[in-house]
């Protein structure tokens, strides 16, 4: 994938550096992005983890690529009907708008779990500090979390045009629909409603979409929410591949 830094993302990460950083980020940019496009030019072939960066690609490079989606092991999961909270996992920075969702269940009473660190870990502190309906958790095991997802509603992630996201595919591995922004990687893994909302990413349409997600209406999901994990399984990444390898007479 494109480094993002070096171009969608180049221009709001220098609008939210202070001067010390817009600093160091221009430095980066002048040497790196020289860097990656001479790199680029000796590939023979390009694989873009799904048809999101298969864009970019195509934008940045102008090259066309191969696409082999990004694998889970779903066989680490185990599908689990019913669930009362809503889980959002994810890095605990700008990007992948977990403070976002922090506001938009300040004013609910439904139950939401967060799992992520990182540089807005105490602004999200201080977001949930009055509200017993959220908790946060940093620093848990693959166990711990596999066991969140199977016990949860419904997963939670809006990231900002995400390249793809493994945590609707694992939340999906459990039976789970995700309610995820209407972006990038979202769109390829998740299916409108047949395994979960694609919204804009708002307070008022997180919160539209958390009161569509009944128990009953998550359950209807269910199904479909365990197939669509299978399209993006090890088995499926490695046999996409061999069959490229093979082609490619490596």
């Amino acid at each position: 994938t494109p480094n993002r830094i070096l171009y969608d993302l180049r221009g709001r990460r220098l609008r939210d550096a202070g001067l010390f950083g817009r600093l160091a980020l221009l430095l980066y940019i002048a040497f790196f992005w020289n860097w990656d496009r001479r790199s680029v030019r000796r590939m023979r072939l390009i694989v873009s983890q799904t048809q999101t960066v298969r864009s970019r690609v195509r934008r940045y490079y102008g090259r066309d690529s191969e696409v082999i989606y990004s694998p889970v092991d779903t066989h680490t999961y185990v599908p689990v009907r019913g669930g009362q909270y809503f889980l959002a996992v994810s890095r605990l920075v700008p990007d992948k708008r977990m403070s976002l969702i922090a506001k938009a269940f300040a004013g609910l009473s439904e139950a939401l779990i967060m799992v992520g660190d990182g540089p807005e870990l105490e602004t999200i502190r201080s977001i949930i500090a009055s509200c017993p309906n959220i908790s946060l958790l940093s620093d848990i095991s693959d166990q711990r979390l596999n066991q969140l997802y199977a016990d949860c509603r419904a997963t939670i992630y809006m990231p900002m045009d995400e390249d793809y996201g493994l945590v609707p595919v694992e939340g999906m591995a459990c039976g789970k629909p995700c309610i995820a922004s209407n972006e990038g990687g979202c769109r390829e893994t998740v299916v409108d409603n047949r395994t979960g909302f694609l919204i804009e990413p708002t307070i008022e349409g997180i919160r539209k979409a958390v009161g569509r997600m009944t128990p009953s209406m998550a359950d209807r999901f269910f199904d479909e929410c365990v197939q669509q994990a299978q399209r993006f399984d090890l088995d499926a990444c490695s046999s996409a591949w061999t069959a490229l390898i093979d082609a490619c007479g490596v």
